[in-house]
């Protein structure tokens, strides 16, 4: 009986059975799991899917899942493959794909947007066959895909770069809901990362990253170096500089720079970070935000166990 918060209590209006097989062949290389869902809400069918899940280890690794949703709302829920190719002359590619519902695709989902808190506040104005409809419609589908190629070079440095794909859809007005606006044509972005080691003296990382991404409305470049440096035991010191510049699909251009210094000290499970510098803003005129200066410290204390 699961609840929105655990403060809650126990709900009864709302209940959920699961039952999974899984299936690993005794030294194979590959294992595979199925497993069907059905959740209620309210008297009304909530969720009702069947999915499975595979994964094949071996020169590669590769995984996917498919849901699907029955009853009153039959689509694909959620596909999903990810997967890592060791290549010679030590390269790395690695892909992640996914198209998915976001969030996934409940008869509750027909709640956003409406001045109601439950299923049946809504069942008395609208059917339980309108009342799927309205699920569908409040509910976008995310696509999120990336390739990333990794090259060895040498024994101190690495170089990754990455493509990232992102598309959401559009919603439909319905309900008394207004329509929303995924994203504007295709949002693309590109970098490009080259990460160190040990350069001066051992356990030093670091790290410069370009990243360029576009959409409709946007163009924006990035820059972020960060140079920590082993100074004595356990503490490590060094600079970070991030520059970002965007342009609108007006033809405004904006600037911000971050020159900072960090510090810290990791031991055994105990982490301290040391963060200082400012934060500066340029912006055109015509935005009407004017430029922008920010000066910060910051301090964190972190247990890992």
């Amino acid at each position: 009986m699961p609840v929105d918060n655990s403060g809650d209590g126990i709900e009864t209006d709302r209940r959920f059975e699961t039952l999974a097989v899984d299936f690993a062949p005794a030294l194979s290389h590959w294992d595979t799991s199925v497993y069907v869902t059905q959740q209620r809400n309210d008297g009304l069918r909530d969720r009702q899917a069947v999915g499975t899940t595979g994964a094949i280890c071996a020169p590669q690794l590769v995984s996917g899942q498919l849901c699907r949703l029955r009853h009153r709302i039959p689509v694909l829920e959620c596909f999903g493959a990810a997967g890592t190719l060791q290549l010679p002359d030590r390269w790395q590619l690695t892909m992640d794909l996914e198209h998915r519902n976001a969030p996934l695709i409940t008869t509750e989902n027909a709640l956003i947007g409406q001045p109601f808190t439950t299923l049946s506040e809504l069942r008395k104005i609208y059917s339980e066959q309108q009342i799927a409809d309205l699920a569908r419609d409040r509910t976008p589908v995310l696509s999120t895909y990336s390739i990333s190629a990794l090259k060895q070079l040498g024994e101190r440095f690495q170089a990754i770069m990455d493509v990232f794909y992102t598309k959401l859809t559009d919603t439909p007005p319905s309900g008394g809901v207004e329509e929303f606006t995924g994203t504007q044509g295709n949002d693309i972005s590109y970098q490009v990362q080259l990460l160190g080691s040990s350069l001066l003296r051992t356990n030093d990382f670091n790290q410069v990253i370009v990243r360029y991404e576009h959409d409709t409305d946007l163009q924006c470049a990035r820059l972020a170096v960060h140079l920590p440096f082993s100074v004595f035991g356990a503490w490590r010191a060094g600079p970070r500089i991030l520059f970002q510049r965007k342009v609108t699909d007006t033809g405004y251009t904006s600037i911000f720079y971050a020159p900072y210094g960090h510090i810290d000290y990791q031991r055994h499970g105990h982490v301290l970070e040391i963060e200082g510098g400012a934060e500066l803003g340029k912006n055109p005129a015509g935005l009407e935000i004017g430029n922008t200066t920010r000066l910060f410290v910051s301090i964190g204390y972190r247990i890992n166990f």
